[in-house]
């Protein structure tokens, strides 16, 4: 994902008819801009283990999914790639926010460090 986003920035960038005169091109480099980071830092984050990769995981795959609905609705293109994507999108924003806390059990909290064995 992070290589397709950052392919398509740069292909966005060096078109020949390209030019920030018009709104729509200034949004599209700003909107594609923040994805390619977000993706980065949060890919950056994971490696390293932090904690807030979750949190950048989320806002990532949730800004993904509001744009893909939004620009599905305004075109009215309902066509089954589209749909599929929605689904993964949404079933990745599930298995990230489930994963998101470890379960600890505090059965025996009371015993850690004593020698009753």
């Amino acid at each position: 994902m992070l290589s397709l986003l950052g392919i398509g920035l740069f292909d966005l960038i060096n078109r020949e008819d390209f030019s920030l005169q018009s709104y729509g091109d200034k949004l599209t480099i700003i909107v594609v801009a923040i994805l390619f980071l977000l993706k980065l830092i949060s890919l950056i984050f994971i490696l390293f283990k932090l904690s807030k990769s979750i949190l950048l995981l989320n806002i990532y795959y949730i800004s993904s999914l509001s744009i893909l609905v939004v620009s599905t609705a305004i075109n009215e293109l309902y066509s089954a790639i589209n749909l599929f994507l929605i689904f993964c999108l949404s079933i990745l924003i599930f298995l990230v926010n489930k994963f998101k806390y470890k379960k600890v059990h505090y059965e025996n909290i009371e015993l850690i460090g004593t020698q009753n064995d």
